[in-house]
């Protein structure tokens, strides 16, 4: 926790000399706030942001429609937006039969057929939606625009850490099988003809050989009898592969569960040190800071948040 200052503001660390820079000035310099407050439209006061195809409104169809339709929130911009098009129609309808062509200055709003998300909060259905997102727009579609809550941001992270980890597994799984059958074979035949060697190659047929030789993990181009031998001679005795333990399995089945312990993310992580580091410095605490330890500790107890979800 005392790293974190200079990691901050940047200076020279007593123990390892090394000089850091100041990394707040740097992000929240003049012309990096002025960058942002002009891209958000603030400074100079814009409608830049209106133009950005994730903030404008459009009027829902299809499935985005009844969504909404099915929401208890309506959004009155999308009200009056539909409102506009009506209008907008009927005063170039009514220029047609003066005569005018209206048509051009008939305009119909954007529309797009997705809805936003309506996940309620502290659910499965809300982590599953946030695992799948990689923009700040699409995180907003997923929690529906409302407050994104920390334990499903890092529960989310955890499945979508968990599903890299589950594809090595399986591709493992499905590899050592292939093995194991290739080993299995190779093993039954050798018992049954013995060792393949010069003197012993008549009692061995091609596929047979080049079943051994697929059991070595060697490719050969080619098909001479007399060749494939020699290469199987000279290859050394692949190790022993183990079957899939059930240990394994297990392994692999706990990654793919999705009920999460918060203790197991990375905010779990953090707050397990964060605990420890509390807990063998308490000497150094105050009274006042060992009394607000004291009431959060009991009120945990009484009212425990959920671990799991």
């Amino acid at each position: 926790m005392t790293d974190i200052p200079l990691l901050v503001f940047g200076g020279v660390c007593s123990r390892t000399n090394v000089t850091l820079i100041d990394a707040f000035s740097q992000a929240f310099s003049v012309e990096a706030n002025l960058g942002c407050w002009k891209k958000c439209g603030a400074v100079p006061l814009t409608r830049s942001p209106l133009l950005s195809k994730d903030v404008h409104r459009e009027l829902p169809v299809g499935a985005a429609s009844a969504r909404l339709s099915e929401s208890e929130e309506a959004d009155p911009e999308i009200e009056r937006l539909r409102q506009l098009e009506l209008l907008n129609g009927c005063y170039c309808d009514l220029l047609v039969t003066k005569g005018y062509n209206g048509s051009h200055l008939r305009k119909n709003a954007l529309t797009r057929s997705r809805f936003v998300a309506v996940t309620q909060p502290q659910t499965q259905a809300r982590v599953m939606a946030i695992k799948d997102t990689k923009t700040a727009g699409q995180m907003f579609y997923a929690a529906g625009g409302r407050h994104l809550n920390s334990n499903e941001f890092f529960k989310a992270k955890e499945i979508q850490s968990r599903q890299a980890d589950i594809k090595k597994m399986e591709t493992a799984k499905k590899e050592r099988g292939k093995h194991c059958q290739e080993q299995k074979g190779s093993i039954v035949l050798i018992r049954k003809k013995g060792e393949l060697t010069a003197d012993t190659e008549k009692n061995f047929t091609l596929p047979e050989i080049k079943t051994l030789l697929k059991w070595k993990k060697i490719k050969t181009v080619s098909n001479r009898k007399r060749d494939l031998v020699d290469a199987y001679i000279a290859a050394p005795k692949p190790k022993i592969q183990k079957v899939w333990t059930r240990s394994e399995e297990n392994a692999l089945l706990q990654l793919k569960s999705v009920d999460i312990q918060l203790k197991d993310t990375a905010l779990g992580v953090a707050s397990s040190q964060m605990a420890r580091a509390v807990g063998n410095n308490l000497s150094q605490l105050d009274n006042e800071s060992l009394d607000a330890l004291k009431n959060a500790i009991r009120e945990h107890e009484d009212n425990p948040g959920p671990n799991t979800i």
